[in-house]
């Protein structure tokens, strides 16, 4: 019986626990535009495609990126605008993590109007281009 208990209780504790340790959401920022970002060595910069017709979209990892600034062409995209949302807190999702508590995502395409609606709430992506997180702004 008291090991019962003891088997109950642990994964209870445990998650009492996680609680306890994890920190509190950091305030709001507001969206910034760049005309440079520098990758840190856990960036991980990608190419994101347009929806196509039967819902699909393609997502390539891009090697060998140090900064992404205005006017560079990566990968077939003539970089026009770059928007830099911040992360207030850890989030993942499938066990992949894609937000970085203090940090940010930007995301880099051909001009602000295309940067600014590339994805619907819906999750549909209207344009081509560049996702990169995290990156550290604080230490552009």
């Amino acid at each position: 019986m008291k090991r019962a208990v003891l088997l109950i209780m642990i994964p209870v504790l445990a998650a009492c626990d996680q609680q306890k340790n994890k920190s509190p959401d950091l305030a709001d920022q507001p969206d910034k535009w760049m005309t440079t970002i520098s990758l840190q060595g856990d960036s991980k910069p990608n190419h994101v495609g347009k929806t196509t017709v039967i819902g699909s979209t393609t997502i390539k990892p891009l090697s060998g990126l140090q900064t992404i600034t205005v006017g560079d062409e990566i990968d077939g995209i003539h970089i026009g605008a770059i928007k830099c949302a911040f992360f207030n807190k850890d989030a993942s999702y499938a066990g992949e993590q894609f937000m970085w508590r203090g940090r940010w995502g930007c995301l880099a395409g051909r001009s602000q109007d295309e940067v600014s609606t590339a994805v619907q709430e819906d999750g549909t992506k209207l344009y081509d281009y560049i996702h990169v997180a995290p990156i550290a702004l604080d230490a552009q």
